[in-house]
């Protein structure tokens, strides 16, 4: 099919994302071990905005309105507010995932925590980058143990198999075609740009 749809504003874009990250289940997440090898995995996943996100996603200003910066995350953004940050508290959050301990998903980590996620097909892309960190279940915040269990009707925070990983977004980028490629950025270095 030739003709498209007209390209969504930014604004647009910024309200579907959000509403991917908060009713979708499942996302592609891409790692790599320390010698290069890629790896990539489907996970069940929930967009986190429980005030308790807060205490380990480095946004402590973002989530918790106090306008300083918990500096949790080994790549966080200042969190200290520009004129685009302001938004309802749902569009400021961390991606939480579980896997095995022992899946390359979990090795891969190395002290960055660099890994990319991606939600939609290839005619709708939501591609997050971001930093993550392993979590053990009885360490996770109650709020936010809570609202994995809730949404994706399984609860592993008891299970020492099992470590929840907290992605914190530090780029987000959005489009469905080529007429959307020229303002898909919509978030950089932890701020949204609209």
């Amino acid at each position: 099919m030739t003709d498209h749809e007209p390209p969504r504003s930014r604004s647009r874009r910024k309200q579907d994302v959000l509403a991917r990250l908060e009713h979708d289940e499942d996302l592609w997440v891409a790692t790599a071990s320390a010698d290069g090898e890629p790896c990539l995995v489907p996970l069940s996943f929930v967009w986190d905005t429980t005030g308790d996100s807060c205490a380990l996603d480095g946004h402590g200003a973002a989530n918790t309105g106090t306008g300083t910066d918990a500096g949790a995350g080994t790549d966080a953004g200042t969190g200290t507010g520009t004129g685009t940050e302001t938004g309802a508290a749902s569009d400021r959050g961390t991606v939480l995932l579980c896997t095995r301990r022992t899946n390359p998903t979990a090795r891969n980590l190395t002290p960055g925590g660099r890994v990319r996620l991606s939600l939609g097909h290839t005619r709708d892309v939501v591609l997050v980058d971001g930093t993550a960190e392993m979590v053990e279940g009885h360490r996770l915040p109650t709020a936010s143990a809570d609202a994995f269990a809730a949404k994706l009707a399984w609860d592993p925070r008891d299970r020492p198999a099992w470590v929840y990983l907290r992605v914190t977004p530090r780029t987000m980028k959005a489009w469905r075609e080529e007429n959307e490629l020229a303002e898909r950025e919509l978030m950089r270095d932890g701020v949204w740009l609209v």
